[in-house]
């Protein structure tokens, strides 16, 4: 004990000086001034309908950001912007034409005129075009009239003021780099580069001491490769140089010269996979330097220094197939590790990172989610706070002097009225969750807490393509986010040509078969009231004054011919929740039966209707009149998500937050098996416990504390599972449950051995597992000889609460 105490002190001395040290070097003349890069949640820069991409972006000199793009429309695609001055301005237009205007690349001049130049179809072949703001815009200048396409152009302005243009050219047998300069008047088109390959995607740069650079990637054979040529006195060029010699795949380059003068060049490289390479220029090459060295593959880097003399490379990598994300890495001295920076199912790629006057860094991006590119982006800010190196120290000593046992992985720290959280080895401010982003229970209306289900939605807007007069049922057990599908077409997740509306039956406080129909076609005229507002006063008005007392049948589909005729070309979406609670209406005589007919000969005559009902089919296999309600539906089973949604669910609300590490995360995905609501009520509780214990980790300590809190406060649905099985499907899960933790897939004669203890014959505990199965309760292998638990939790519930002993004793 004497010497661990010794050793604690020791280390504290170590740390008194040490850190005083290490904080006065890093921040001179600020002692104790410490940072932290604390990145916003992602936001979209466009919301079409169709593709955005080819963004490129500045601030000016005002300190206002410009953003210009190509957005694709039902003609051709079209150059618009964006302006930030604090808030984004509306999406304008720089063309509007309905051809193909694309690939746009803007500066500010020296005088403070933007320049937008882009490649353009409006001539047949593509041609390069400019225009100019000046706080307004210019008509579109044609720069180059060449029987072959031009593509690919960049813009440029050097010291003396004069503007330069490069583009790719195909006037032969290949493209080449071609050039044009502005000073005054726009020179000759000039042609650059002349090798046996196609030569495109050029950049120009100006060095410190005035040489003009140009780079450019070349297709020669096989290989892709990266060169570059410069000039001294702006007409005379030296020979082509090729900067990565490697012979293979090297593309997707991007170039910077730092404040010292140094120029940086980073690119992808294709060897067994794609990894990230860069190498710098400081009055000759440097050696190819790997930056990323990852399983999968690393593409199209960006690369900034920013107002500290940090360097920052971003990119986008693939290291799960089929799901690219954005990480990034810094050099101040030495490289950093790499920075996931998104987390998102499907494909983040092509980043720019930039950084504005006040210091923020901005990272754009371009997404394909929901089937649809856009582009998106986050801005990352440095948070500062005064810590004086002396007080931490002392209070480091107490800590470790006092409880002598090594050095915590984090642990909270408090001065004053503020909290801290040393966390991987940085101090950082702990600030709680609040509102806690996670509510388990309650259907998801947002679309931003709503992940994953893209199948659903995409078997959905299949079937539905199909024609109108489809009826769709989405079935499952309780609570595994159908109503939250629901909710998310109700929003106009499948497009504007359906008019959603929807109908939970639980709801729906009725007397007869009259006021039924009455809500529903309320119902129908309030999804009208934004979309068609002239036919939702006429529907309206026709509801008030129609209603015949003695056959309400008839009124409703009178309303609902008029309905046809009011919308057009689009179709009512009827969105029908808890469709099993209409037999319970008809049982109690609150609706007569006669009405299952009457939903059928809609489903299956009206137009212009299509059907989603969401309900657990419990009706289909025990009332006898149900499944002629559904002959000619078509049925999708809706269970756990897929375990990637489930991750991004637990991370990308909290990003920047909390960290799990991975061995907590596979733990929470085992517990769950990536039910939607369980995930969500154990999230919940994550956001609380850390909240309450002040740290921003969580390890495999803190799932076992909340699991343990879960079987002590557990949620009713647990009780609803156990009450809604049979005494004999209770018996066989307690069974299952008392196996050790260790033997989560039980072989099925072990489980015939145990109930052999309480006389219950095997083939009774067949047919029972089946039933379990078959209610999602369990799950089986495909030969058939293995069962186990499909949610974990439920059967560490069952072991506490319900354990096999105590059934045996009881039979006993």
């Amino acid at each position: 004990m004497k010497k661990s105490y010794l050793l604690a002190l020791g280390m504290a001395c170590w740390i008194f000086v040490g850190l005083s040290e290490t904080i006065e070097a890093a921040v001179p003349g600020n002692r104790g001034l410490m940072k932290e890069l604390q990145w916003s949640k992602e936001d979209r820069l466009t919301v079409n309908q169709l593709e955005d991409s080819s963004l490129s972006i500045i601030q000016d000199a005002e300190g206002t950001l410009w953003a210009v793009w190509a957005t694709e429309t039902y003609t051709g695609e079209d150059i618009l912007y964006r302006t930030f001055d604090g808030e984004w301005s509306k999406g304008m237009t720089v063309t509007s034409i309905g051809l193909d205007d694309s690939s746009p690349t803007i500066i500010q001049d020296a005088d403070g005129t933007i320049w937008v130049v882009w490649t353009s179809s409006r001539s047949h072949d593509w041609e390069i075009y400019c225009k100019t703001f000046d706080g307004t815009w210019s008509g579109s200048t044609k720069l180059t009239e060449n029987p072959g396409d031009d593509v690919n152009p960049t813009i440029f302005q050097d010291a003396t003021g004069k503007i330069w243009v490069a583009w790719s050219s195909f006037r032969g047998d290949y493209y080449h780099i071609y050039y044009k300069t502005f000073d005054g008047e726009w020179s000759d088109d000039i042609q650059l580069t002349d090798a046996h390959g196609d030569d495109f995607n050029p950049t120009i740069i100006q060095d410190a001491d005035g040489t003009i650079w140009v780079f450019w990637e070349s297709a020669v054979v096989d290989n892709m490769e990266i060169y570059c040529k410069k000039t001294s006195d702006g007409y005379t060029w030296s020979e082509d140089e090729l900067l990565a010699t490697n012979r293979q795949i090297e593309m997707s380059y991007s170039v910077l010269q730092d404040t010292t003068g140094t120029i940086w060049v980073v690119w992808d490289f294709l060897h067994d996979n794609y990894d990230i390479y860069y190498k710098t220029f400081d009055g000759e090459w440097s050696d190819n330097e790997q930056l990323t060295n990852t399983p999968g593959h690393d593409h199209n880097p960006s690369i900034m220094q920013d107002a500290n003399g940090t360097v920052w490379v971003v990119w986008d990598s693939e290291r799960e197939f089929g799901n690219r994300d954005i990480y990034y890495k810094t050099f101040d001295g030495e490289w950093s590790d790499d920075i996931q920076l998104t987390e998102h199912s499907g494909k983040d790629w092509s980043p720019q990172i930039i950084q504005d006057s006040s210091g923020t860094i901005w990272i754009f991006w371009d997404s394909e989610r929901d089937g649809n590119q856009d582009i998106y982006y986050m801005m990352g800010t440095f948070v500062s706070w005064w810590v004086a190196p002396e007080i931490l120290a002392i209070f480091l000593i107490g800590l470790l002097v006092s409880s002598s046992y090594g050095w915590y992985k984090k642990f909270p720290v408090s001065f004053n009225r503020f909290s801290w959280v040393i966390t991987g080895g940085k101090l950082v401010p702990f600030m709680e969750i609040n509102p806690n982003p996670y509510i388990a229970g309650n259907p998801i209306r947002s679309r931003e807490m709503f992940f994953g289900r893209e199948d659903v939605f995409e078997f959905l807007d299949t079937k539905l393509e199909q024609g109108v007069d489809v009826a769709i049922v989405l079935h499952g057990q309780r609570r595994t986010g159908k109503t939250s599908i629901l909710y998310q077409i109700k929003e106009g997740r499948l497009g504007p040509q359906f008019i959603p509306v929807f109908i939970d039956i639980q709801e729906m406080v009725v007397n007869n078969d009259k006021e039924f129909l009455q809500k529903i076609a309320k119902k129908m005229v309030e999804g009208l009231k934004d979309c068609e507002p002239e036919s939702f006063y006429s529907l309206k008005e026709f509801l008030e004054t129609n209603w015949n007392e003695n056959n309400p049948y008839d009124t409703f589909e009178e309303f609902l011919d008029i309905c046809s005729t009011l919308i057009g070309g689009r179709c009512f979406l009827i969105m029908v929740d808890e469709y099993d609670l209409l037999a319970e209406k008809i049982e109690k005589k609150i609706l007569r039966s006669e009405i299952t007919g009457f939903l059928r000969s809609w489903m299956q005559l009206k137009s212009q209707f299509s059907f989603v009902f969401a309900g657990t089919r419990e009706l289909e296999k025990t009332k006898p009149f149900w499944p002629l309600l559904f002959d000619s539906a078509i049925y999708r089973k809706i269970s756990t998500l897929k375990k990637e949604d489930a991750i991004t669910l637990m991370k990308k609300p909290v990003r920047g937050l909390i960290h799990y590490d991975s061995d907590a995360t596979e733990q929470i995905l085992r517990l769950t098996s990536c039910h939607p609501y369980f995930l969500q009520l154990m999230l919940q509780k994550f956001v609380d416990h850390i909240n309450e214990r002040r740290h921003y980790r969580i390890g495999s300590e803190d799932v076992d504390e909340v699991v343990s809190d879960l079987m002590r406060h557990p949620p009713s649905h647990f009780n609803y599972l156990w009450v809604n099985s049979s005494l004999q499907e209770r018996k066989v899960l307690s069974a299952m449950a008392s196996f050790p933790i260790e033997s989560m897939e039980i072989p099925l004669q072990e489980i015939y051995a145990k109930l052999s203890q309480i006389n219950i014959e095997d083939t009774t505990v067949k047919g029972i597992l089946e039933k379990l199965v078959e209610k999602d309760i369990l799950e089986i292998s495909k030969s058939g000889e293995i069962f186990l638990f499909r949610l974990e939790l439920y059967r560490r519930w069952i072991a506490s609460k319900h354990p096999f002993l105590r059934i045996r004793e009881e039979i006993e």
